[in-house]
């Protein structure tokens, strides 16, 4: 009986813990980010350096709108932490501000290609380890923190309360302009 409750509780468990999965971002040299699950992050893009390199002035993905929030270097608007140079972890604390989050990874050497990595996150996802393959001499010399403003939307007033506040506003001003004429009608008699 014990056994079957075991077996009954490693099911039901088996159900609600996803296992963690891992993407692979590159061609020659990849990166490798380990998720808690992998449902709704990819590699969001694998290029070469040469001026385009990731929190440069040619920086491919601030170039689509996104801005860094933080880097490996230093923190920015969202806690970054990021440790390694073949290998680590990151780890963010999103603020509320900003959403689709990319996580970028910048490569020393020119060769082998391509030289940075970005991961789009999925919505919960604010944490992983990292891995560099195929690097030879290669190191990451920096990881960047993307995101995008969040949108701010607007709560609509019901149109009955519109209405009931803009009749209340013009009944006062109808009010107000006959008890003014009540008044200068007074003043002259």
């Amino acid at each position: 009986m014990r056994f079957v409750r075991l077996i009954a509780l490693a099911f039901v468990s088996a159900l609600f813990v996803t296992p963690a999965a891992a993407l692979t971002c590159g061609g020659a040299m990849t990166v490798t980010l380990t998720l808690s699950t992998d449902v709704g992050s990819t590699c969001f893009a694998a290029g070469i350096g040469n001026g385009d390199n990731l929190g440069g002035g040619g920086d491919p993905i601030a170039a689509l709108g996104y801005e860094i929030l933080g880097t490996s270097s230093s923190s920015g608007d969202l806690l970054f932490s990021f440790t390694g140079t073949t290998g680590g972890t990151f780890s963010f604390t999103p603020n509320g501000q900003y959403e689709h989050f990319i996580i970028g990874f910048q490569a020393t050497a020119a060769s082998p290609k391509p030289d940075h990595f970005a991961f789009a996150l999925a919505e919960l996802i604010t944490s992983g380890s990292w891995s560099i393959a195929g690097a030879g001499a290669n190191v990451i010399t920096g990881a960047y923190l993307y995101g995008q403003l969040a949108e701010v939307v607007a709560t609509p007033v019901p149109v009955p309360a519109a209405l009931i506040l803009f009749g209340s506003a013009l009944a006062g001003f109808f009010g107000f302009g006959r008890l003014r004429a009540r008044f200068s009608r007074s003043a002259v008699a």
